[in-house]
């Protein structure tokens, strides 16, 4: 019986070696025997069609076609190679152990790599790699404008004028924007900081509807921002929204409150929700390269 589980890589090379010096001892001393340089070769079977033939789950036990076991001794090592090299046992067992599998019938052979060569779904998945990226990337673009169009800001400026303005859905009515529609009263709030032009900026209940600032005091609002146009005092302005001069739209003021020209605009509201955005984002990002980072694994 062959101990298949006996032989490694290193026994094999270490055959391969005898069986070179073996030959150069044969030029060396011709005077030898063939029995003393090589003994002969125990009688090797084809066990292709034996019924204890080995399977593809591994060598065979009750294998008949050879009598070599790995301890021959070094100096049978050509004779190991040779019976070796025709035993479909020793073939079937490095196949098993993925060592040789070009000695395998071609079958066998895609057998194999069938086992070892990554399945269609993940090379499908690895296309899906660069255009993840993409969409995670304009996730990130578009929910980062959407927090900097409705996240409140501050300003501080001087307020120059008040002034309400009947509108509809396209802006204040004029000679070029004349009503089409529904009507109502918008105030609006002019101010100037040092050294730039005239912003201007909306005031307008949002009440209950979206975004959800819950303001119902827009007309007590425009006669604080009257009082502190009269009394020229600086003001921070806290306020959602773009000026945007193309579709008539303004930044809608929230709060207004006194302060000092040296007063900080930094709102902690807004860069709270900006963190969480980073943090979510983030945690995304990290998420997809992980995962196809452990397809690439698989491969």
């Amino acid at each position: 019986m062959i101990l298949m589980a006996g032989i490694s890589k290193q026994e094999i090379g270490g055959a391969i070696s005898d069986m070179n010096e073996t030959t150069a001892s044969m030029t060396r001393n011709k005077e030898a025997t063939a029995a003393e340089a090589s003994p002969a070769s125990p009688p090797v079977t084809n066990c292709h069609n034996s019924p204890s033939r080995s399977t593809n789950n591994g060598p065979s036990s009750s294998c008949h076609c050879c009598a070599i076991t790995p301890d021959s001794g070094s100096a049978h090592g050509a004779s190991i190679l040779m019976a070796l090299s025709t035993c479909h046992c020793f073939k079937r067992y490095f196949l098993w152990r993925g060592f040789i599998r070009d000695w395998a019938a071609p079958s066998n052979v895609s057998m194999v790599e069938a086992r070892h060569s990554p399945s269609h779904e993940i090379i499908m998945m690895l296309k899906f790699k660069k255009p993840a990226f993409i969409g995670l990337g304009l996730i990130a673009l578009v929910s980062a404008i959407w927090l900097d169009f409705y996240l409140p800001e501050h300003t501080i400026a001087t307020i120059t004028g008040v002034e309400v303005k009947r509108t509809d859905k396209d802006g204040p009515i004029s000679q070029k924007n004349p009503a089409d529609g529904p009507t109502t009263d918008v105030y609006y709030i002019y101010t100037e900081r040092p050294g730039e032009n005239i912003r201007v900026f909306r005031n307008e209940d949002t009440q209950w509807g979206w975004p959800f600032y819950f303001k119902f005091n827009a007309a007590d609002v425009q006669a604080k921002a009257k009082s502190m146009e009269f009394e020229k005092r600086l003001a921070r302005i806290t306020s959602y929204g773009w000026r945007v001069n193309m579709f008539s739209m303004f930044p809608n003021v929230t709060k207004i409150e006194s302060t000092e020209p040296d007063a900080s605009t930094w709102s902690f509201f807004r860069w709270f929700w900006f963190g969480i955005w980073a943090l979510v984002m983030g945690k995304a990002i990290l998420a997809t390269w992980r995962y196809f980072d452990r397809l690439e694994d698989k491969i």
